[in-house]
């Protein structure tokens, strides 16, 4: 916020995950943008296996529509994993990307 003037971001694209997402979520502007596509903070856990998402579980905000809505700011996931099985969007996001080789 203090780089912005208060204003808040217009996009974030967060990887990190848990309660990241909710700094990255009161950081945007009206009409700002959440993209969460990750989760790497379970990697500081040193719970085994997917015990290492508990943490991350429990920390992530919960979003209510209404509350968006008020304050005129959107969420969106993605799943990278899944998106193997689309290679049209995966060609158009690349082609459309300005470090894209």
């Amino acid at each position: 916020m203090r780089l912005t003037q208060g204003r808040g971001v217009e996009l974030i694209t967060d990887p990190l995950g848990g309660a990241e997402w909710k700094k990255s979520y009161r950081a945007l502007r009206s009409t700002g943008r959440l993209g969460m596509f990750g989760a790497s903070t379970a990697t500081e856990s040193r719970l085994p296996g997917v015990l290492k998402l508990i943490g991350v579980g429990l920390g992530m905000p919960w979003f209510n529509p209404v509350s968006l809505m008020n304050l005129n700011r959107s969420v969106f996931g993605v799943n990278l994993g899944h998106l193997w099985d689309e290679p049209p969007s995966l060609a158009r996001s690349r082609r459309a990307s300005p470090t894209a080789s």
